[in-house]
Parts: structure tokens; sequence; C-alpha cells
């Protein structure tokens, strides 16, 4: 099993939104940081699942890479001093 990092970020309601920069559609928010994981995890799986039969799954990025993505962080209007960093198990990422 692969292992992503998942970039989560406060939203201003009290959430958090928790981002796969190695798989961009896949985000998403919850209540708790574990919540928000969990769910875009989810998410994540099923995409990796489609991204097999086309045969193009992303190998994961070190942080230094991803930190360095300046582009990824200015779609995101993402703010690295708030951020918080977890490396995420993804199902069928193999």
């Amino acid at each position: 099993m692969k292992h992503y990092i998942a970039v989560l970020a406060p939203l201003p309601d009290g959430c958090w939104r928790a981002h796969f920069p190695d798989l961009p559609a896949c985000s998403a928010d919850g209540h708790s940081g574990e919540i928000a994981v969990s769910r875009a995890a989810e998410m994540a799986a099923a995409a990796i699942g489609k991204m097999k039969l086309s045969g193009s799954v992303p190998t994961p990025r070190s942080l230094e890479e991803i930190h360095a993505d300046k582009a990824w962080a200015s779609q995101q209007s993402f703010n690295w001093k708030t951020a918080v960093v977890r490396l995420v198990p993804v199902t069928g990422a193999d």
C-alpha cells in the first residue's frame, strides 16, 4: 500500500480541509482533521482505482517536492504556516 501526503488546512468556520496534492481531485472537509482525512482518503482510493484502469497512478512525492510546488499552493490559496501534514495510506495504491 502506498502512502500519500495529505495537507490539512483550517477553514474559517473551524472545520478542516484535507488535500492530497498528488491526487488533485481528492480533497474533503470535516469538523476535525481526522474526519477530513478519512473522507479525502476514501476519495483517493476511488480515484486510484480509476487511474489503475488507464495505468497512470501518480508516484507519491516527498514533502519537500510538494512544498516546492508553488503552483499547487497558489491554486489552493494555501498557507503553509497554518497547515498540518500527514502521511496517509491509500487503499488500492500499490
